[in-house]
Parts: structure tokens; sequence; C-alpha cells
């Protein structure tokens, strides 16, 4: 974890692994152009709605994992740059537009729209919708284990600590890692089943219509501590390490 630094999204730089990372993790379809088209909508959507876009990198800049993240105030991200507004925007309308009129793509359209619904549903529940939301936060897999997530995580509240807000949200579902937001603390605010209705596709596993559940977790943010009270704590959090270090108790996370 001391090897794993977080830095700014750059898209010259991430967007290419990032996508194949997602393509991955969420969108293994059999047809890698459907795969693509279903990546490229739902990756840009919310890139392109995202305040702050934070990347975890190891010691050589390799993509590890991204957090994007809207505060309700600031402008997404992305707008900073025309030409990269304009590209992603297009990219993105491109791929949904295509999504509905690429062969083979039926199933996989109407499986994304059930979970959109879902989640449109889910953010009607949020206690504070005006609160900071996490939009997406997605994790090589190849790093699982390493704590890209809890980083990525404790990057998100300094920074929003530092901004002033006193909490933040995110939605997620059963499908997912969400065992990670319960490790980390998070509440779990909303715990409902998610609801389906796709009879009428033979290929879908209609047993995950008896598990899937959709969450909203929420976390209240504490005051940072003050400069002087940091330097006080460092002595008493070093010797809890060397303390930790002798009897080699430790502690791991994953996340999604």
């Amino acid at each position: 974890m001391d090897n794993i630094h977080i830095r700014p999204f750059k898209w010259g730089k991430d967007y290419k692994k990032l996508f194949k990372v997602a393509s991955e993790v969420w969108f293994f379809d059999s047809k890698k152009s459907v795969s693509f088209l279903s990546t490229t909508g739902f990756m840009l959507h919310y890139l392109n709605n995202a305040t702050s876009l934070l990347v975890a990198a190891d010691k050589d800049d390799n993509f590890l994992g991204l957090l994007g993240l809207t505060n309700k105030v600031d402008r997404p991200a992305l707008r900073k740059n025309r030409f990269i507004c304009c590209r992603t925007r297009v990219m993105e309308h491109a791929a949904r537009m295509l999504l509905y009129v690429w062969p083979g793509a039926r199933n996989s359209r109407l499986i994304e729209g059930l979970f959109v619904d879902n989640h449109t549903r889910l953010r009607k529940m949020v206690p504070d919708s005006s609160a900071p939301e996490v939009l997406v936060i997605i994790v090589n897999t190849a790093a699982k284990g390493l704590g890209v997530g809890k980083k990525l995580i404790e990057a998100v509240e300094e920074q929003l600590r530092s901004q002033g807000f006193k909490s933040y949200y995110l939605i997620t579902d059963s499908s997912c890692d969400f065992g990670f937001y319960d490790h980390i603390g998070m509440k779990r605010a909303v715990d409902v089943s998610m609801s389906f209705n796709i009879c009428h596709i033979p290929e879908f596993n209609h047993g995950n219509n008896g598990f899937l559940r959709g969450y909203v977790y929420t976390k209240e943010l504490g005051q940072a501590p003050s400069p002087a009270a940091a330097k006080a704590a460092a002595p008493a959090a070093a010797a809890t390490a060397d303390s930790k270090s002798d009897d080699g108790s430790g502690q791991g996370s994953t996340g999604k």
C-alpha cells in the first residue's frame, strides 16, 4: 500500500486502461462489440458528471483504480478542457445510440436498463441528496487486496473535509463487492430488494431475482485534525505501528 499514490485522472494516459478494466470487471459480454459499447456508455456517463476524478497508481504510475465523485457544487472535471469535454460527450451518446441498434445487444441493453431503473429508485431514497456522491469506484482485478479501494476512499474523504463537507454517500448493489463499504465503516442507510421483470429473456438467470439487493451507503466526515494535533499524534501512531509490527498483526482491505 505504501507504493500506491493518488493523482488526478489524465484522459490521454488513463482512459484506455480504465475502459479495459471496466470491461473485464462489469461488462464481460460474449460479444466484444457489445461489451465495448456498454463499457463506453456507462463509464463516460460517470466521467462526464464527476467533479473529481482520482486515480490510484503504482510506483511506475500504472493504473490501479479510479474513483469518480460529484460534490454537487463544482463543474465536472472533464469540462475544464473543451476538446476532451466535446469528445467524451460525443463518444457517450454515440455508444448509447449504437447499443440500441447493434445486432446481439438487445439482452445487454434491457438488463442495463433495469439496473439503471433500480438505481434511479434508490437515488430517491438517499437521506441527504444534497451531499456529495461517489459515482463510481473500480479497482483493477490484478490489484485486488492491495488496499487500492481504501486508499481512494481516504483520499476523497480528505478532499471533501478540506472543502467543508460533512458527509457523502454512494449507491450500489449486491452484484459488486459491497462488503468493502461495510468494512471501511460506512453506514448502510438503505437496503431493499431490486425489482426485475425480464421473463422475456430466456437466457437470464432468474435466480438473480431472489437475491439481488440495492444499497445506499452513507458516511459522516469527522473534522480533519489540526496540524498541531496531527504532529502531537505522530509519536503515538509510530509506537502503535511498531507494536503491531512486533506481534505480526495487521489488517488488509479490498475495493470494488
